[in-house]
């Protein structure tokens, strides 16, 4: 019937696709080609018929394998039943993890692999691994190493090869242990055995055997021979260019190396070819020791580099050429005698070659002082370049920390360039001059200017250079350089301007961001007030996006001090009168204030003088803002809501709702009584305080919202009261973690298998042994019944023995059996009984309830394996680190104790450190610091650490990565108060980030050096952050000059209105455009400041003057239009005249109230346009002063004329709908929106079954495409 169904459903449609072919113009397209279906998987051949060619095809580019290789992979292998570790027995308890389990969990978390394990009928396994390739085989490793039995064999591997079978850093072997699954161990250097020794499956161990012995064979034919040779005939054998060497390394194809430090020449390689080059070598030193004579000459060390050459390429063509080597000294040393060697009838040829190389190049040295040296090289060397410029062999190097120039060449070319740069020398002292002033750090950035603004004059008036230290060198000397005359000027200038900056002071005023507005009034009005008072003090506001709250105040210390005091009342002023409360009201009385005037809201203000914002007519929002001081906000809101419930139709209702269901009913967060306040028009709910138990619940609204608000209210509260039946359960705190199961497993099946809720008692509660079930009654029984039965299981008591050895008994029974309440406590009140001191009996007597007993049973042997695997073992720490090792209440080394789960036993303290003192004049000889060894370990600073041998390693080491340490920070002095911040939450920060102690040097110290102590790890972070904010405060401290940047303009103030625009919309065009701050001058004065980076500032000063030259090159003319008509040409809020405006480019101007002609219109703006415009303005008047003339004489009715225009309306829509064909726009035939859906009373869409009476077939009912109606 569904195939019938879909087939009558796709007629239409493809009757429509077909139909449309024809014409897919006047049709539309057609729903199948606009929306094709997705392909689907090919069809088998027998359902396929004879389409099986091209859907083929089709689904070809569906059906291709990836190209790109996954990243995860999945390996199955086998573990044969004979050959595996762990059985799982029918004694383990169900739903706990056997010891295969909880190996394969560990390996899948180091690894992050997952691994399936599954066991066969003939007890096999079968393990699936997945994960990323490399993973998964290191989990494959280990899944066989751990789940397989291993055996153990040995293999005997001479010594030498060990280090071939580990590799670099032991990688070769771990791979070996990776491929072959097994574990190798190779004895350490130490050790003289040579035995490896392999553990794993026998397969395994066969295939690593046979690695390791391939890997010793092949090592086995290589030999390695070491030569005995003086280095002083290392270079006969190396030849020129080590070409004798390299020549014989290929002949013999060994490897061979000279030692420069010793007389050893190594030889590597087959063990033939090793002893072929050993006897050429022998060869060559006993030629040379027999033949060769040694020569030395005294040369000046100056000149021992020509000799040496780059590299000693000047070395080896005297030995290429000559065949005697040359041995010159090295630069460090102060021998100047360079030895020759060789053959005695060429040792005279290479003296020669010797002398000729020393004396080819010589030195001199030009006095110039550092500051000459930049103009002597020009501008991108220019200077220097035209003086060496015929000169390539010589070199010029100019010594700044000697003050003088030295050059370097032949003796041809040495002295036409010395007198060159003597000459220049002679001129720059002529026509410069250098001086140096002290100026305090402090006033550098004043000296420099905004932008460099001071610099830069100076350079181009007087032609001067400033140069200024960096901030981070902190030096106080400040460089002039430029002509004589003005440079004594420029000094004059600055010192005078040091002088004024030592008497100035800068203090910072927090102010919140909110009051920056108010503190600098409209228009910039009251902080040119408070300059005005304070003429002399500078007031900064930070940036409006800078997110900062510091006022900077700056001037002579009086008046920044007079200044903070005036600024800080007003902010406390301001801070007391900006309290805020919103307050929602009901949308009618909402419409109620916002009638016109607004009577209410001006009549409460002054009764409180609190500010009351009211939302806009066309806001959604129902809330009103009261601002003020607090008292006055209270009462502001108390009159709103009493007026609320005078005039608005308010109603109050009060329901009784049980006190345990409303927190249900609020829903988290508020969020179920929100849903149901909006649903019923925001309608308020007043619920009790949690402690007065109170069941009334108070609605307020108006009556119809109140009264769908009490319907819902009610509804579901019924809702939970069904769902909320109680019972209760007593059993005793003993019982509790049995009944609730290992991670809650045993409570969650009662839960899933009920569906009630099972609350257990907690900590807090009076009563411990009530366990309370909630949910439905059916549910509520059958979960106590379940519970029942468990509790009365586990009250049945049984007693059972077990042996353990009596020396362990003290462990047990030590501290007053603080071990055995443990284990008591933790399972249900188990009594375990020891034998008496004395008694050397083994046999220990537990009782209780048989889960409690079978728990404390096995966890008494586990601490009897850890008493039996516990060792001792020492950690030496300074006993000075002690006590930040131990932590406050010794918190750290608790926590190391409770997770490597040992035993820390710190030393006493030693009398020196408590600060005693011997009484009598004893003297302490054993603890005398003077007759300490110097390498002895002094007791106090053994730590001893008892535990399982791997647990106490872990703790030893976690201790002493307790250790702190100390580490010093340079940051420059001028920034620390940046990194402390306001009242030291900077740096209070950082410290609690990293958990480190950062000390700040006292100001007074003016030190660079920050001291970050505590772990090695933490330091390490505190310090790049630490320096990371001076990279941040550095790079804000820069851009904060460059946004500083101030330009003045000066402007006509009679434009300024035209600069500022219709409610500023101009300047803060210009602002927002250009990112800078535009600051108007007081009414009369014609300099406008724009403030920010100096390109933006020059835009947007580019960008006033071009509005003032348009405004320069406007006309005005004046044009008399009747005042009846200005109303019609102004418009609504003067929307009209603007559109106006806009459209020509023209200002126009109305006359004043006050004005005697009420008739004169200005119109201000390009000639063409004002004509334009004026053209308009008359035509404008004659077509509306005719029907104000008319309206005057005759009123129509309203009637009529709401008539007229809703006919019009009515004929345009009408117009607008009978339009062309072609309007449709696009048209999408045969879609499911065409197609019939099937009528259930038709015969033949729905025939009988058989037997069944026939129906009369009906007609066809057309059903519009989408839900059905019911």
């Amino acid at each position: 019937m569904n195939a019938d169904l879909q087939q009558q459903q796709q007629q239409p449609a493809d009757g429509g696709a077909a139909g449309g072919a024809s014409s897919s113009a006047a049709a539309g397209f057609s729903y199948d080609e606009v929306f094709p279906a997705l392909p689907e998987k090919e069809a088998p051949l027998e359902a396929g018929g004879g389409a099986g060619g091209a859907g083929g095809s089709a689904m070809g580019q569906w059906t291709h394998k990836m190209h790109v290789k996954s990243s995860v992979i999945t390996q199955i292998f086998h573990v044969p039943s004979e050959e595996r570790r762990f059985r799982e027995t029918s004694s383990q308890r169900f739903g706990e993890l056997g010891e295969q389990a909880k190996i394969c969990a560990d390996i899948m978390r180091d690894t992050q692999t997952t691994i399936e394990v599954s066991s066969s009928r003939d007890h096999s396994l079968t393990v699936l691994v997945t994960g990323r390739e490399r993973n998964v085989a290191l989990a494959r490793a280990h899944v066989l190493r751990a789940l397989q039995t291993q055996a153990s064999g040995n293999i005997q591997i001479p010594k030498e090869h060990h280090r071939f079978i580990l590799g670099k850093n032991g990688k070769k072997l771990a791979e070996l242990e990776q491929n072959t699954a097994t574990k190798i161990t190779v004895p350490r250097t130490d050790d003289p055995s040579d035995i490896i020794t392999i553990s794993g499956t026998k397969e395994a161990i066969d295939r690593a055997r046979d690695h390791i012995q391939k890997i010793s064979e092949e090592k086995s034919k290589h030999g390695v021979e070491k030569l005995r040779i003086p280095r002083m005939y290392h270079p006969f054998v190396a030849g020129p260019n080590g070409n004798t060497v390299k020549a014989l390394e290929r002949d013999t194809n060994t490897r061979i190396r000279l030692d420069r430090e010793d007389d050893e020449i190594t030889i590597t390689g087959d063990k033939e070819n090793v002893a072929k080059a050993r006897d050429e070598i022998t060869a060559i030193y006993e030629d040379r020791k027999q033949h060769c004579q040694s020569v030395g000459v005294e040369v000046k060390k100056s000149q021992h580099k020509y000799v040496h050459g780059y590299r000693g390429q000047t070395l080896q063509e005297l030995f290429e050429q000559t065949g005697v080597w040359v041995e010159v000294p090295p630069m460090e040393s102060d021998v100047e005698t360079i030895v020759l060697r060789g053959n005695p009838q060429d040792l005279g040829h290479a003296l020669s070659l010797v002398y000729e190389k020393a004396n080819s190049v010589r030195t001199v040295e030009i006095p110039a002082k550092s500051w000459m040296h930049k103009y002597i090289i020009g501008k991108k060397g220019e200077n220097i370049k035209r003086i060496t410029a015929d000169y390539h062999k010589t070199h010029v190097d100019f010594c700044e920390d000697e003050n003088v120039i030295r050059v370097e060449g032949p003796n041809e070319e040495l002295e036409a360039v010395k007198t060159a740069l003597e000459e220049k020398v002679k001129e720059i002292q002529t026509t410069m001059d250098s001086v140096e002033i002290k100026v305090d750090p402090l006033y550098h950035r004043h000296i420099i200017g905004k932008s460099g603004s001071n610099v830069n004059r100076l350079k181009q008036d007087l032609g001067v250079t400033v140069h200024v230290p960096a901030d981070e060198e902190r030096s106080p000397v400040v460089r002039l350089e430029g002509p004589p005359e003005g440079v004594a000027q420029a000094k004059a200038e600055l010192l005078e301007m040091a002088h004024k900056l030592q008497n100035e002071v800068t203090r910072e005023l927090c102010v919140e961001q909110r009051f920056h507005r108010t503190l600098i009034g409209a228009k910039g009005e009251a902080i040119q007030d408070v300059r005005r008072r304070f003429n002399q003090v500078n007031v900064t506001f930070p940036e409006p996006g800078s997110r900062s709250d510091k006022v900077l105040i700056r001037g002579p210390r009086e008046d920044v001090e007079a200044c903070y005091r005036h600024l800080s009342q007003i902010c406390q002023e301001l801070q007391a009168s900006s309290h805020r409360v919103d307050l929602v009201l009901f949308k009618q009385f909402l419409k109620h204030l916002q009638g016109k005037g607004r009577p209410l809201v001006r009549r409460i203000q002054q009764e409180t003088e609190a500010r009351i914002d009211l939302p806009t007519e066309s806001s959604n929002s129902d809330v009103v803002m009261i601002t003020g001081k607090k008292e006055c906000v209270a009462a502001a809101k108390e009159k709103l809501l009493e007026a609320q419930r005078e005039q608005a139709d308010v109603v109050e209702v009060h329901l009784m709702i049980p006190c345990h269901l409303h927190n249900a009913i609020i829903g988290a967060k508020g969020r179920l009584i929100h849903s149901i306040m909006e649903d019923c028009g925001r309608v308020q709910i007043t619920f009790p305080q949690p402690e007065s138990k109170s069941d009334r619940v108070t609605l307020s609204g108006p009556k119809d919202d109140v009264d769908r608000a009490k319907k819902q209210l009610l509804n579901l509260s019924n809702e939970k009261q069904l769902s909320s039946y109680t019972e209760e359960v007593r059993a005793q705190p003993k019982h509790h973690r049995f009944l609730i199961g290992k991670n809650g497993s045993n409570i969650r099946k009662v839960r899933e298998k009920t569906g009630a809720r099972i609350i257990f008692p907690t900590e807090r509660d009076e009563n411990q042994d009530t366990i309370v079930i909630v949910g439905k009654k059916e549910a509520v029984l059958d979960a106590k019944k379940q519970l029942e039965e468990m509790i009365e299981s586990l009250e049945k008591v049984v007693e059972e023995e077990m042996r353990i050895d009596p020396k362990y008994h003290r462990h047990f029974v030590a501290r007053r059996g603080e071990e055995l309440q443990h284990i008591a406590n933790e399972f249900g009140g188990v009594q375990v009984s020891f034998p008496r001191s004395g008694d050397h009996s083994d046999v220990v007597t537990l009782k209780g309830a048989k889960e409690c007993v079978e728990g404390a049973r096995k966890r008494i042997l586990e601490i009897v394996q850890d008493l039996e695997a516990r060792v001792t073992i020492e950690c030496v720490i300074p006993q000075q680190h002690h006590r930040t090792i131990m932590g406050a209440k010794g918190h750290k080394v608790q926590r190391i104790s409770q997770e490597f789960n040992v035993h820390i036993k710190f030393p006493e303290r030693d009398f020196r450190e408590r600060g005693e003192t011997l009484e009598n004049g004893d003297v302490a000889v054993n603890g005398d610091a003077a007759e300490e060894e110097p390498g002895k370990v002094r007791k106090e600073d053994l730590i001893h650490i008892t535990g399982k041998q791997e647990d106490c390693e872990k703790a030893r080491e976690a201790l002493l990565a307790l250790v702190p340490v100390t580490q010093e920070v340079e940051v420059p002095f001028k920034l620390h108060r940046f990194i402390i911040g306001q009242k030291g939450a900077g740096v209070r920060r950082l410290m609690e980030d990293h958990d480190v102690n950062i000390t700040v040097p006292p100001q007074a110290d003016e030190s660079d050096t920050l001291v970050i102590s505590g772990l090695a790890d933490n330091v390490a972070s505190a310090k790049e952050a630490l320096l990371e904010r001076v990279a941040q405060i550095l790079e804000e401290e820069e851009d904060r000059k460059l946004r500083s940047f101030h330009l003045e303009v000066e402007v006509d103030p009679k434009y300024h209105p035209k600069i500022i625009g219709w409610r500023g919309a101009v300047v803060t065009k210009i602002r927002k455009d250009h990112n800078v701050q535009v600051q108007f001058p007081e009414k009369g004065e014609n300099v406008i400041t724009i403030i920010g980076y100096e390109k933006n500032a020059c835009a947007a000063r580019d960008e006033i003057l071009r509005i003032v030259k348009e405004w320069e090159d406007m006309v005005t003319k004046e044009i008399e239009i009747d005042h009846r008509v200005h109303s019609r040409l102004i418009g609504a809020k003067g929307r009209n005249i603007r559109r106006l405006m806009e459209q020509h480019k023209v200002e126009i101007k109305f006359p004043r109230p006050e004005d005697p002609n009420k008739d004169l219109v200005q119109v201000t703006g390009a000639e063409e346009d004002v004509e334009d415009a004026l053209d308009y303005l008359k035509q404008f008047e004659d077509e509306h002063l005719e029907d104000i003339l008319d309206q005057e004489s005759y009123h129509p009715s309203r009637q009529s004329h709401g008539n007229n225009s809703s006919g019009g309306g009515g004929n345009n829509s009408q117009g607008w709908n009978e339009t062309s064909p072609s309007s449709e726009g696009f048209v999408v035939r045969g879609g499911p929106w065409e197609q019939r859906a099937p009528d259930t009373t038709s015969t033949q869409e729905f025939p009988s079954f058989g037997g069944g009476p026939a129906l009369d077939s009906a007609p066809a009912k057309p059903v519009p495409w989408g839900p059905s109606r019911r």
